[in-house]
Formats: structure tokens, sequence, C-alpha cells
């Protein structure tokens, strides 16, 4: 889902070029790069010819301190409607190459002025901002609140399937399943799968009852369904790390794919 996610940006950047171009040039009202790093350069009256969009997208370009565009937006937010918020949001989120390392909680208060699935996206990435549930490439949260935050992606996803957070939603829920499932295995470096038995050998039975529980709580869902998928391959490989199982960790990405109807 990254190429969609590049899709989305060149498409934002594309709109505030659209924007530009109807602007006629401004070089003599607009503020420039280096004049927004003072306090009073940060707000930009929106006039008819979208000088705020314009000065947003310089930012975007040339910016290289984030703490000035993310004070623009804060300073200028309130002035947009829906969409345009929406897309002040996805410009900061194009800032980093890890959409953890977007400052969330930062963004969360202005949810008032974002559409409805831009305030959802933004709320679940804040508390995860907060409690995170993997932190450098390690699960922080139990696999029972880590399943629960599989399924709310779920739910973003699911009820926009063509919405502007899609591929952040859909990464996302693929890096934590990967997780709740696999627990890092990689045979050829030799990482065990950390939801292992002390026996070494099997998985512990309190991570089948986790996913047990959740698709007792959460039978309709797709992660129940994939989870369902998972406990049969057990129940073949008597709980240890078969072949059969081997095979289902390689193709896991395939299989949420297949259960969300996502192409590659």
């Amino acid at each position: 889902m990254k190429t969609n996610r590049l899709l989305i940006m060149i498409s934002l950047l594309i709109y505030c070029q659209i924007l530009i171009l109807g602007c006629g040039n401004n070089s003599e009202t607009s503020p420039s790069t280096e004049e927004t790093t003072s306090e009073d350069a940060f707000t930009v009256e929106e006039d008819e010819n979208g000088s705020m969009h314009e000065e947003f997208y310089r930012l975007l370009q040339n910016e290289q301190n984030h703490e000035v565009i993310y004070s623009f937006f804060e300073k200028n937010i309130s002035a947009t409607q829906h969409d345009d918020a929406d897309k002040f949001v996805l410009g900061l989120m194009g800032l980093e190459d890890n959409i953890r390392n977007v400052d969330f909680k930062r963004i969360q208060p202005y949810t008032d002025y974002m559409s409805n699935e831009m305030t959802s996206f933004v709320n679940f990435m804040a508390k995860e901002q907060d409690s995170p549930s993997i932190e450098n490439g390690q699960v922080q949260a139990t696999l029972a609140d880590l399943l629960l935050n599989i399924r709310d992606l779920e739910i973003q996803i699911t009820t926009y399937p063509d919405g502007i957070t899609l591929s952040y939603a859909y990464d996302l829920y693929c890096e934590m399943m990967t997780a709740a499932i696999t627990g890092g295995y990689d045979e050829k470096s030799g990482k065990e799968n950390y939801h292992i038995n002390s026996d070494k050998e099997h998985i512990d039975g309190h991570a089948i009852d986790a996913y047990n529980a959740f698709i007792t709580e959460n039978p309709d869902t797709k992660t129940a369904a994939i989870l369902k998928k998972y406990i049969d391959t057990l129940d073949n490989s008597k709980k240890t790390i078969d072949e059969g199982v081997k095979d289902f960790y390689a193709n896991l990405f395939g299989t949420i794919r297949e259960e969300f109807g996502i192409e590659q």
C-alpha cells in the first residue's frame, strides 16, 4: 500500500499547485519560506486566491524544520473546510517515513475541523502515541490489547474503504497482525515466535486463549476469520511451528489481502 500512499501525497501536491496557478503572482504579498520562522508569519489570511494553501505547499516542499510546518498548521487549521483540513493533515503525515513519528497528539486537538474519517484515524494514532502497540519493532502491548487495536484498524479500513487514510491504516494493520500471529518469527535469523511456549516447541496456550477469546467476542470480523485459519493450521501441526505453519507465516500478507479484497 506504500505506492497508494505516494499517490495520495502526489495528489495533495498537485492540488496545492493548482491552487497556486490560480493565484497569479503573489510574490509581493506572500511571506517567503525564510520569513515563516517568525511567530507573526505563521498566520496567513485565507482569501479567494488560496494564499494559505500556497504557503502550506511551499512549506511542505522547502521547509526543513518541521516545527515551522506544525506551527503553521496550528495557526491556520481553523480557517479550513473539512477536505482542506484533511489535506493539511496528510501533508504532516507525509513529512515522516514512519507514520509513528508523526506527532498525532499535537494534531488531535484540531479534529473538529477534520472529516470523520481523518478524526477517527488521528484519534487512533494519538492513542498509539501514548501507548504504542509496537515500538522499535518490539511488541509492547499484551496480545489481547494488540488484537483489539487490530480490530480498530479493521473498522477504519472497512468503514472508509476508498478513504485517504486507507494505505496508512492497512499498513499498520499488516504490521500489527504479523506481530500478533508470527510473533516476529524469522527462521533465517533464528528469531523465535515470542508467543512460543517455554519448551521452545509449541505456541503458548495463553496466546491460543487470546486468539479464541477474540474470535468469540468478534465473530464477524475479518481479523477473526484470519485467526481461525491460523488456529486451524496450528491444530494440524499440534501447536508446533511445522512447515504448514511456516507457510502460513510466509503467505500472511496474501491472506490479509484476500480477506480485505485488496489488490497487490
